[in-house]
């Protein structure tokens, strides 16, 4: 099994009923704790959230919400089994691997203008609705309904969750082709 840690954490090495293939198999994860999650809307007692605030740079606090090592597994699996870098718009260079702030200033070198701007609080900002809709292009609508809920945190992207700075560039690439 590919994701045998992640198996091994959720169940304890134990075996699932066989149910056939589940909606979480894919991601290694059980049928039984995916149904759970999908009929309560809920992730606990499963998987979790730690919530807590970190000072920012520039003043005033951050909050992060940190996945528990289960859920973080989970995400990670996500990203192994459905993030490709090329759905990301070219200048989303942020939070992609082996690209720094050089990656997105080199092609403005010599420009006359450069304008600058920031989103504030941008990872809550992409609502869960926006996530799902992503999701829905590219597997079922129950798969789309359990990677959102596994992806996302009181109605955002949770800053916080290895998910959470792919999604943003997928999510935003519309907002990222009319800066364009």
């Amino acid at each position: 099994m590919i994701f045998a840690a992640l198996f091994h954490a959720l169940t304890g090495a134990r075996m699932p009923a066989a149910e056939g293939v589940g909606i979480g198999a894919d991601l290694g994860l059980p049928d039984p704790v995916c149904r759970e999650v999908l009929r309560s809307g809920r992730l606990a007692p499963h998987f979790g959230y730690r919530h807590f605030t970190l000072p920012k740079k520039t003043g005033g606090r951050r909050a992060v919400a940190e996945p528990d090592a289960r859920l973080k597994e989970a995400q990670r699996a996500i990203i192994a089994r459905y993030f490709a870098a090329d759905e990301c718009h070219p200048a989303a260079i942020a939070y992609r691997a082996k690209k720094s702030i050089a990656h997105h200033v080199w092609p403005h070198a010599g420009a006359d203008f450069m304008v600058s701007a920031d989103i504030e609080d941008f990872f809550p900002n992409p609502l869960t609705a926006r996530v799902e809709a992503w999701w829905r292009e590219r597997v079922t609508s129950e798969q789309a309904r359990l990677l959102t809920a596994l992806t996302t945190d009181r109605g955002a992207l949770p800053q916080g969750a290895p998910t959470s700075p792919a999604l943003s560039n997928f999510v935003n690439r519309e907002l990222d082709e009319e800066l364009a």
